[in-house]
């Protein structure tokens, strides 16, 4: 079974950045002890990061980029029954990659293409949902 969540580093916080924080320590393992929350300002991410150092971390995790982050940014899955997920958006396709096809170490593997064929605009690994949508920021994709 895939890892659904892991715990990031200070590096990867942000302005922008979607984490989950845990509201009751004794309630772990329930969804609905863990609030989602992203980091709105750079005074925000000061506090966040002074706040949260150390073993604090613990209390937070976050989600590892998946098909429901992707059609929730307006991706169109277009192969349902594969072995990997692809995805188009107006003249850009998105494959998403098994973990085991990657390098290990890497959640997800992605490759977005324009409109030519097989020319590549990024080709890499996303780990979440605050660096995919950096990186269509970034690629000027919606």
């Amino acid at each position: 079974m895939t890892k659904k969540y892991y715990t990031p580093s200070v590096e990867e916080f942000h302005v922008g950045f979607e984490y989950q924080s845990l509201q009751d320590e004794r309630l772990a393992q329930k969804e609905e002890s863990w609030e989602t929350n992203t980091i709105t300002d750079e005074w925000e991410m000061k506090t966040f990061i002074d706040y949260y150092c150390g073993d604090a971390f613990a209390e937070l995790r976050v989600k590892y980029l998946d098909e429901e982050d992707l059609t929730k940014e307006g991706w169109v899955k277009v192969n349902p029954k594969s072995d990997f997920l692809l995805f188009r958006m107006g003249d850009y396709r998105l494959n998403l990659l098994d973990e085991s096809i990657v390098m290990i170490g890497n959640p997800n593997a992605i490759s977005i293409t324009g409109k030519i064929k097989y020319h590549h605009k990024f080709k890499g690994t996303i780990k979440n949902i605050s660096e995919f949508r950096r990186l269509m920021k970034q690629l000027n994709i919606a």
